[in-house]
């Protein structure tokens, strides 16, 4: 009877261990799915973002084109000289009074200080029509709006 009970005793002894093993590699598993979980949702998000990105640069793009569109007209104090052009800043027509074309140096002054005008006008509305539109693409992370200003 004694070597009945020492096998009985051992073979407790060894559940134990075989129990205790296999709540340890439960215990592993799961640590690892929640591993797995959590890179799951940060490519999940990554993913996202890339599909927003690729989102946005299209409206970016759409945004260009339709600044093209987008007149900007810029004058002389005095009327003499009209500049127009689009928001991406191409000219499009420049009118000049015939009272300018007798003075060279005149027509250049003239000319330097619309078109630089029409140029800054034409900068302020692109910028704030593509920062719209890349903000809103943009994904909600902490602290990037102080890069958005």
């Amino acid at each position: 009877m004694p070597a009945y009970t020492s096998f009985v005793t051992l073979n407790a002894v060894e559940g134990q261990k075989i129990v205790s093993t296999a709540l340890e590699v439960k215990d592993e598993q799961e640590s690892h799915l929640r591993k797995i979980k959590k890179i799951e949702v940060m490519f999940g998000d990554l993913m996202g973002m890339m599909g927003k990105i690729k989102e946005t640069q299209k409206k970016v793009e759409a945004t260009k084109e339709r600044l093209n569109t987008v007149m900007i007209d810029e004058e002389s104090s005095d009327g003499l000289l009209k500049v127009t052009l689009t928001a991406n800043r191409e000219i499009k027509s420049i009118y000049v009074d015939d009272s300018l074309l007798d003075d060279k140096e005149q027509l250049e002054d003239y000319l330097l200080l619309t078109i630089n005008k029409a140029i800054e006008k034409a900068t302020k509305v692109n910028e704030a029509e593509l920062a719209a539109v890349a903000k809103e693409g943009m994904p909600n992370i902490p602290g990037m709006d102080a890069f958005m200003k």
